[in-house]
């Protein structure tokens, strides 16, 4: 799976850094064990330690998701060039971060900080997948709110599609969940041999965004959908299947990937 995504390194918290983390983040900190500061001091100096080897910068994130909901993600696109920076990220009044620190709390377990090699995004590059009982029924442009101008159309049917297709292909090979749904960066523009990247796994449900799509359920259409400078774009997956650089090259993977319409 590693080599399907972007370079990262892991930190499992401890108990006592756990609740430190949750009690900065401000949100019931009452709920969460005063531990003092030298859990977080050995935290900052391990993440200072792990960054060295992102000389770009990296994204942080809990291992189950990130803090996007908070100004100081927003403004700084979850980067992070400092333990001290990370630290904040993960502590800024965040209402994601402060349930899943009080659902690892529990359930007696410690999640991990993930550290992502950086890699800047255009709304033409980060798509959603959705995969139920081992068939891709749609993908989504996950920045649908806006357009993609009509290089980055063109690209998308010439190459784009093509790479997310296989990228999808190789998931299934990999992993055992029969529903689940991923992001994915596509190097926009970028040469006929690029690939997908593998962003993130998400669950396959009514609480996952949907995108362009009505809702995360069975009902999807197997169709990709996108927003051009004319209005919302939709083409349905089958077509997208001819054996071109990076896409499925044989008729009866194609099929697999994406079964049949009910």
């Amino acid at each position: 799976m590693q080599a399907l995504s972007f370079r990262q390194q892991g930190i499992e918290l401890t108990r006592a850094q756990l609740h430190a983390l949750a009690r900065r983040n401000g949100i019931a900190a009452s709920l969460f064990d005063a531990v003092g500061t030298a859990p977080l001091t050995a935290l900052q100096a391990q993440l200072d330690g792990l960054l060295q080897q992102f000389p770009a910068g990296a994204f942080v994130r809990l291992g189950s998701r990130s803090p996007k909901d908070t100004e100081r993600f927003v403004l700084s696109g979850g980067r992070a060039d400092s333990g001290a920076e990370a630290i904040a990220l993960l502590s800024a009044g965040s209402r994601r971060m402060f349930v899943d620190y009080r659902r690892c709390m529990q359930n007696h377990w410690t999640p991990s900080i993930f550290l992502r090699e950086w890699q800047p995004m255009s709304s033409a590059q980060e798509w959603r997948c959705f995969v139920h009982e081992r068939q891709l029924l749609g993908i989504t442009q996950y920045w649908h709110a806006q357009a993609l101008d009509s290089g980055a159309c063109a690209q998308l049917q010439r190459t784009g599609i093509a790479s997310l297709l296989q990228l999808a292909a190789q998931l299934l090979q990999r992993l055992p969940l029969p529903s689940f749904v991923f992001d994915a960066c596509l190097p926009l523009p970028s040469p006929l041999a690029a690939r997908a990247v593998l962003i993130e796994i998400n669950p396959f449900g009514a609480t996952t965004d949907a995108g362009l799509f009505d809702a995360c359920d069975e009902r999807l259409d197997r169709s990709i959908r996108w927003r051009s400078e004319a209005g919302v774009q939709q083409r349905p997956l089958a077509d997208c299947c001819q054996p071109a650089s990076g896409a499925p090259s044989q008729p009866g993977q194609a099929q697999n990937l994406l079964g049949s319409p009910p």
